[in-house]
């Protein structure tokens, strides 16, 4: 009897180490994942569209341009009259595939104290938010104020920031308005 009781003991033991290595051996298995990560870019193109000004046809000597080197926008107002507006439209398209905020910087040079610089259609948050191939048109408005000098040549320029549209906010704005 005890020879009997000792063999089910053992059959069983043998029975339930079987199953629990199979249990182990079909739970435990290795998983390997492969994938490809693709990430967007961050692209946008500046161009000048059209410069004019309020003189009449008949005193028309005066002009503004405009150029673009890198992200830094080049304003000169040439043979400058008093009391005359001028206008620069700029187009910025976002030719990459990931939404842009677009960040007008502080601006320098000799203009200021004889006229005021502003960027017209600029929205509310002192940012632009530009998505893949859409454009943004905005104006440089220059007005020179009475005490500017006739003939004289005035210019400034401003850094412009790009960012993508989920950072922390670009560099900050500072209002394009002087007097």
């Amino acid at each position: 009897m005890e020879t009997k009781k000792l063999a089910g003991i053992f059959a069983l033991l043998t029975i339930a180490l079987g199953m629990a290595g199979y249990a182990y051996a079909t739970w435990y298995k290795y998983l390997y994942i492969e994938g490809q990560v693709n990430t967007g870019t961050l692209d946008v193109e500046w161009s000048i569209e059209n410069a004019r000004d309020t003189e009449p046809s008949n005193k028309d000597y005066s002009h503004i341009e405009g150029e673009i080197e890198g992200d830094t926008l080049y304003v000169t107002v040439y043979n400058a009259y008093p009391c005359i507006d001028y206008y620069l439209d700029i187009n910025i398209h976002n030719s990459g595939t990931i939404p842009v905020h677009v960040y007008f910087g502080e601006m320098y040079g000799s203009l200021f104290g004889y006229g005021t610089v502003e960027v017209v259609g600029l929205p509310v948050g002192n940012f632009i938010q530009i998505h893949p191939g859409e454009y943004w048109y905005g104006t440089i408005h220059v007005h020179l104020e009475q005490n500017a000098d006739m003939g004289a040549t005035y210019y400034f320029y401003m850094d412009n920031y790009v960012v993508q549209w989920n950072e922390p906010e670009g560099p900050g704005y500072v209002a394009p308005t002087h007097t």
